[in-house]
């Protein structure tokens, strides 16, 4: 991405302002080149949706009818399975006004336990077109998620240039658990949020960060991890005062991003307290999926842990998966993410460790870490230099060719002058070009692991379609 010379004028001349990333629609180059690269985005999506959209029409040969699909099973009922039924409740009748309980006084499952915004959406769409739940829950979930897709791969471009971008979306929309991007659940609504928000505290826009972050304490419980991350991104700007002033404006919209998260954090609980009277009307009917209606804190880890790899194994594997994690994220092959992406990739599982007990929804909740695909495909390391092309040969698929056909286009085709292949153009990148330290990945390195990746998402989704998507009555775990 390119970036207009600015004159000596400006650049000398010395203000209180502080230097902020072009805005969103500013994508370093023309319209066309603009356009170009969202419809390049859109297409590997559309592929990608393809492809699961295939497997989910075979899966129905494999589901038996249940409540939730009614006595025929096909592609606009199997998409309604599962938590799609707590939604449809809710954009049908509502949420109770108390908590509903057993004959011996125990608390059971209800709609209090899910987002309002998803379900409020869907039934705006099945008032307009008179579609079922399952049909306007899965469009809006499809739809949602293409828009997601455009502003994950825009943000990307800006770190790490528009080929790893575009290859970092494929892998995402083909990862294991990805189907949840067509089905009638919430999760498509909350990642274009959650990646609008990271967007805009990526380029200090404070403003937009906190009005953005106040809309996902109605999507989806992510504002804590949210707030730890604009913490990061306050810390890190201000420890940058010295050469770029903090004017007030700026300071107050820094103020103001960290009190949203907070905000968004308390807006649900806050409105099952409102809504049935009981103080802790949300926290208690999460419990209620829970083992013994309780929420324990880290505890389960380490219990499955101990019961996978031993009473001495368990807790050595939990330690050297965390070290791990924390130190791909803070290493080198994560540098080209910023510490904003890379605060998501730490605060997020972090959350999820202290309020999740390990289960078959695990895979479904790490969809939101799409920062991690760039580092999948060695796209975020900075430092790591040219590789000869000569050395590298990319085996392609046929399975996965139509689905990474356009990456390998651009990987290829595009030239230096190119806007869409031209690196970001930010202080960092620009340093190190300066240096010549600093090289792009190969494009046939990245599409390389583009396919390896790909490959094993779309046979990783038929796994997890077929293992967990699949209801087997009369009960099951769910996806």
């Amino acid at each position: 991405m390119t970036a207009p010379a600015a004159s000596p004028s400006s650049a000398e001349r010395p203000t209180g302002r502080s230097r902020r990333s072009p805005r969103p629609l500013d994508y370093g180059g023309s319209w066309s080149a603009g356009g170009r690269f969202v419809g390049l985005t859109l297409i590997v999506y559309a592929l990608a949706r393809g492809v699961s959209a295939l497997l989910l029409d075979v899966l129905t040969r494999y589901q038996v009818p249940v409540g939730w699909t009614g006595p025929r099973v096909d592609y606009l009922t199997i998409v309604g399975l599962w938590d799609a039924g707590w939604y449809r409740e809710i954009a049908e009748y509502g949420y109770p006004a108390t908590l509903p309980v057993d004959a011996a006084g125990q608390l059971q499952q209800s709609p209090w336990a899910f987002y309002p915004l998803f379900p409020f959406i869907t039934k705006a769409v099945m008032t307009v077109s008179g579609w079922t739940f399952a049909t306007a829950g899965s469009t809006v979930a499809l739809l949602l998620g293409g828009v997601a897709a455009v502003v994950i791969a825009l943000q990307l471009r800006e770190r790490v240039g528009a080929r790893v971008g575009v290859a970092s979306v494929v892998v995402w929309s083909t990862c294991a658990p990805s189907p949840v991007l067509q089905v009638a659940y919430s999760e498509s609504l909350a990642i274009l949020l959650l990646a609008l928000v990271l967007w805009a505290l990526q380029r200090e826009n404070w403003w937009a960060a906190a009005g953005l972050a106040l809309f996902t304490g109605l999507a989806r419980p992510i504002a804590v991890p949210l707030a730890v991350v604009a913490l990061v991104a306050v810390a890190v700007r201000l420890r940058e005062r010295a050469s770029r002033p903090v004017a007030r404006a700026e300071g107050s919209g820094m103020l103001a991003s960290l009190v949203a998260c907070g905000l968004a954090g308390l807006t649900w609980p806050v409105v099952a307290w409102l809504g049935t009277g009981v103080p802790s009307a949300y926290t208690d009917t999460m419990a209620t999926w829970r083992a013994g209606q309780h929420i324990q804190s880290l505890t389960p880890w380490v219990g499955i842990a101990r019961y996978v790899f031993g009473p001495t194994g368990g807790p050595v594997a939990l330690v050297a998966i965390i070290v791990l994690l924390i130190g791909v994220v803070t290493g080198p092959w994560a540098s080209r993410l910023g510490p904003v992406l890379r605060a998501w990739c730490l605060a997020y599982p972090a959350y999820l460790a202290f309020v999740l007990d390990p289960g078959t929804s695990v895979f479904r909740y790490l969809l939101p870490l799409y920062p991690w695909a760039v580092i999948a495909i060695d796209g975020a390391w900075r430092g790591r230099r040219e590789v000869s092309a000569s050395r590298e040969r990319a085996v392609v698929a046929p399975v996965v060719a139509p689905v990474v056909a356009p990456v390998a286009a651009l990987s290829t085709r595009a030239s230096p002058a190119d806007p869409i292949a031209t690196p970001p153009h930010d202080q960092d990148r620009a340093a190190s070009q300066a240096g010549g330290a600093d090289a792009a990945p190969s494009p046939r390195r990245v599409w390389r692991l583009t396919v390896a990746w790909v490959t094993l998402g779309i046979a990783t989704q038929w796994w997890w379609l077929y293992e967990l998507w699949r209801f087997v009555p009369p009960s099951d775990f769910p996806p």
